[in-house]
C-alpha cells in the first residue's frame, strides 16, 4: 500500500502537466489564430485540459492510499516526470509551422499521460459533482487529435500543408 505523500505526488504533478498543456493549447490557439480550423482544433483540445483538471480536482479530494499499490503508482509518477520533458519541448518550439506543432501534441497526447490520468481517476468512489466515464473523457480527447490526422502517414501529413498555409506552414 503506498503512502498518502506518493497519491498526492502523483495527484500534484498530473494536475501541473494538465495545466502545462492547457496553457500550451491557449499559447498555440493565439500562434495560429489566423486559420481558424488550427484556432479551433487548438481551443477545443484547451477546454478538454480544463476538464481535466476539474475532474483530477474532485478526485484528488476523493483519493486514499489503498486505491492502488505502491508500484503503480511509482510508475506512474515516473511516466509523468518523463511527460513532463516531452511538454517542456513542446512549450520550447517558437516556431510557426503548425506540422511540428501537431507532432509534438501527438508525442504528448499519445504518451502515458492518458493511462495515468484514467488510473488517478478510475475506481474512485464518486464525489460531490462528479459524473463523468474519464475513459470517455480521454477518448473524445483522443478523437478530436485522430479526426485532424493522427494517425495519418507522413506522406498524409504533407498532403495537410495546403490546408494550413494560411497557419504559416
Amino acid at each position: 500500500m503506498p503512502n498518502k505523500s506518493l497519491v498526492a505526488e502523483c495527484f500534484e504533478l498530473s494536475l501541473v502537466l494538465e495545466h502545462s498543456m492547457r496553457a500550451y493549447y491557449r499559447t498555440m490557439a493565439k500562434r495560429f489564430s489566423n486559420s481558424l480550423p488550427i484556432h479551433d482544433f487548438l481551443s477545443l483540445m484547451a477546454v478538454d485540459e480544463t476538464k481535466h483538471i476539474a475532474l483530477l480536482e474532485k478526485m484528488r479530494l476523493a483519493a486514499h492510499p489503498t486505491s492502488w499499490t505502491h508500484e503503480a503508482l511509482s510508475a506512474v509518477l515516473e511516466d509523468l516526470f518523463k511527460l513532463s520533458h516531452l511538454i517542456d519541448q513542446a512549450v520550447a518550439c517558437e516556431g510557426d509551422n503548425f506540422l511540428e506543432v501537431f507532432e509534438q501534441i501527438g508525442r504528448i497526447e499519445s504518451s502515458k499521460i492518458n493511462d495515468a490520468f484514467i488510473m488517478l481517476t478510475l475506481g474512485l468512489p464518486p464525489g460531490p459533482g462528479i459524473h463523468v466515464d474519464p475513459k470517455a473523457l480521454i477518448q473524445d480527447h483522443l478523437k478530436k487529435i485522430g479526426g485532424l490526422g493522427l494517425k495519418m502517414t507522413a506522406k498524409e501529413m504533407r498532403n495537410l500543408k495546403p490546408i494550413f498555409m494560411g497557419a504559416g506552414v
